[in-house]
């Protein structure tokens, strides 16, 4: 009733004016609606766009990683993936059922006699062996320039001794089977892990004096002993007397004459090293040979 007095009581012009005044203000929130529904859009194509995009870096830097844990000669891992891997995979409840097997070439060698290219190959074809006898559990990685290590679960199928003799086998066979000048040798040294060990870097090096042991012994492997850690042990506590002995002058040389039985005559001389240790007295190269070869002085 009021709305009809109300329609009776203004002009026609009036009637127009507030039809158009009703149209424009529908037509307007229109394009404010479809103003809304064109914002949500940009911004969800936007949320989009940056979703994708951060889903490509982490791809490609899931890629880098991958390259960056990769050993490119060998296509084993590095120390890098073996340090990632000792940390997520192996603790205090399966430590003491892992054993490390450092795998110690004479590439060195090789690359004096046929060069850098022929090294690298012969060093694929070991990590190409070594990883054959990987399994599910274990992890094989390339940790020097002439060192490859096997992590290996112990307890599994195949007996210790018997594929240590077959992969070294494998190893020594290289130049037979690709008709090469030149062979590859390897000799293995072995270290079984306990509950106290958590350092891999000791790990390593533990594993690698056994095989260089191995390789002065000349026998195809060496299993680190109680007795073997103590001598290691000694020879870490002279190692960082090394440099100062350099420097002192504390090698010295000993003649060992050559002397002609008949006429008594010297007809030539051994030139022997002792080291004058200022604390431990005379020292023998047994003890302090070892130290030079793992830090990489002498060959």
């Amino acid at each position: 009733k009021e709305l009809r007095e109300f329609a009776e009581g203004i002009s026609e012009s009036e009637k127009t004016g507030l039809l158009v005044a009703v149209a424009s203000e529908e037509h307007q929130s229109r394009m404010e609606g479809r103003g809304a529904w064109g914002l949500i859009l940009g911004c969800g194509f936007l949320i989009f766009v940056l979703g994708l995009l951060l889903y490509l870096s982490h791809r490609r830097e899931i890629r880098n990683e991958q390259k960056l844990e990769k050993d490119r000669a060998t296509g084993l891992g590095n120390r890098e993936y073996l340090e990632k891997c000792y940390s997520e995979f192996v603790n205090d409840k399966n430590r003491a059922m892992y054993c490390m097997y450092y795998f110690h070439t004479d590439t060195k060698r090789l690359q004096k006699l046929s060069g850098r290219q022929e090294a690298e190959a012969a060093m694929r074809y070991a990590g190409e062996v070594v990883a054959e006898y990987a399994d599910k559990a274990d992890f094989a990685a390339r940790v020097s320039e002439n060192g490859i290590v096997l992590l290996k679960l112990t307890g599994q199928d195949r007996d210790e001794v018997t594929w240590l003799h077959s992969a070294i086998g494998q190893i020594r066979s290289y130049a037979q089977r690709y008709e090469k000048a030149y062979g590859i040798n390897v000799w293995v040294g072995a270290y079984s892990l306990g509950k106290p060990d958590q350092s891999l870097e000791e790990i390593i090096v533990n594993a690698r004096q056994s095989a260089h042991l191995a390789r002065r012994e000349n026998v195809d492997f060496r299993f680190c002993t109680e007795k073997l850690l103590r001598r290691f042990q000694e020879q870490k506590l002279l190692e960082g007397d090394i440099e100062r002995a350099f420097q002192n002058g504390e090698f010295q040389m000993y003649l060992q004459l050559y002397v002609d039985a008949q006429s008594g005559r010297v007809t030539g001389a051994e030139a022997l090293t002792r080291w004058q240790h200022p604390a431990k007295g005379l020292l023998v190269p047994g003890m302090f040979i070892p130290i030079l070869e793992g830090a990489g002085e002498i060959e």
